[in-house]
């Protein structure tokens, strides 16, 4: 069971799917005592490799082709294709957004791209960085917004309308 898990904050999948190794905050990596068991294993093994970023410990795949060469892991990333995608557009637009100083313009539109994001963020909220949540925080907020105000014009219309309708038999 620690082996998805620890997979997860280590791998990125592309929506052409090509899975790559990506380095990960060790107690991202490791957030159980099992999975801290594995990732001590696996780095004594030199499968994964510990190093340094600041004062964060980080860790990473030692070769990308642990990935797909050893079937155990190929069939877990299999399993977390979608969710992986998922978070590999989240960040990437979460990156951007921040780059463009939290322009609301960058932020993630209606509909599936926000749905899917949301759904990461809610269902697995340790596969997303500060950034990243906050970037969907974000997008959520404005989607609630722009439907509220849809549907006080709509609310507005009505009552015209009834208004309107209301005038007119008063005036036959």
């Amino acid at each position: 069971a620690a082996l998805p898990v620890v997979l997860r904050a280590l791998v990125d999948v592309t929506d052409d799917g090509i899975v790559t190794g990506r380095a990960a905050p060790r107690e991202l990596a490791a957030p159980n005592p099992d999975a801290r068991r594995l990732v001590d294993a696996f780095i004594a093994a030199r499968l994964l490799v510990a190093g340094t970023l600041g004062d964060a410990a980080r860790i990473r795949v030692a070769h990308d082709a642990l990935l797909s060469g050893w079937p155990r892991a190929a069939q877990a990333i299999a399993a977390d294709r979608e969710a992986l995608c998922t978070r590999g557009r989240a960040e990437a637009a979460a990156h951007r957004w921040l780059l463009e100083q939290r322009d609301p313009d960058f932020l993630l539109p209606p509909g599936r791209p926000l749905a899917e994001a949301a759904e990461l963020a809610t269902a697995r909220p340790e596969s997303l960085g500060a950034d990243a949540h906050a970037y969907v925080d974000a997008s959520r907020q404005v989607d609630t917004a722009r439907g509220e105000a849809a549907a006080a014009l709509a609310q507005r219309e009505l009552r015209l309308e009834a208004e309107t309708q209301q005038a007119r038999a008063d005036a036959a």
